[in-house]
């Protein structure tokens, strides 16, 4: 794989263990640079890997993601504590997809994310009384339909197993690439249909 086609990192007190399956030695951040690297910035894109889709208060929390314009980082939750981040997480605008499932994670160690977009909310507005198939409203498929890029999902349910391979790792870090420019997309269809005032209430 060709990592200089993608601007991924990760960020964990384990560097040997991600060396071990593969993953590039140059590709690791420390996190106190990630955390005065996002200070900055208002707005970010937020995902979260665990290890199953039942409740939160028996699912693992695998790693967590945020994405800032061209740039991805993985955090390896088993060696980061996502409290670190609980500034960034409670004051920046977040953007994510489908975040009623990633919030439980986050309210369970009392952060409480204050502005949101969750463009799976959007995506729902939009087709709200229509008929579409299974999947319709996913990432991936908003993804190629809104900007012709394709994201593989193959290793959606692997990764419950947790960052165990350099795809996983790859995987989760491309699910917080593409959120804002989505939404930038949907909004023009969110004017279209004059859905302003619905959209804002729903996010």
């Amino acid at each position: 794989y060709n990592m200089t086609k993608e601007n991924i990192w990760l960020v964990t007190e384990n560097q040997e263990r991600f060396i071990d399956i593969g993953w590039p030695s140059d590709r690791f951040q420390d996190v106190y640079a990630v955390l005065k690297e996002l200070k900055d910035y208002t707005e970010i894109e937020y995902d979260c890997e665990t290890s199953g889709l039942s409740s939160f208060l028996v699912e693992k929390l695998h790693a967590f993601q945020i994405g800032i314009p061209g740039k991805q980082f993985v955090m390896d939750a088993e060696t980061i504590d996502i409290k670190l981040f609980k500034d960034i997480l409670e004051n920046a605008t977040l953007y994510g997809h489908n975040l009623g499932y990633d919030f439980p994670y986050l309210y369970r160690e009392k952060i409480v994310p204050r502005k949101v977009v969750d463009t799976y909310v959007v995506e729902y507005e939009l087709t709200k009384g229509l008929f579409v198939p299974r999947g319709y409203r996913g990432l991936a498929a908003c993804a190629e339909r809104y900007l012709g890029v394709t994201l593989d999902k193959t290793e959606q349910e692997k990764v419950a197993e947790g960052l165990t391979d350099v795809e996983k790792i790859l995987y989760s870090g491309r699910d917080v690439m593409y959120i804002r420019d989505i939404y930038a997309q949907q909004q023009n269809k969110v004017r279209a249909l004059k859905l302003e005032n619905r959209v804002h209430f729903e996010n």
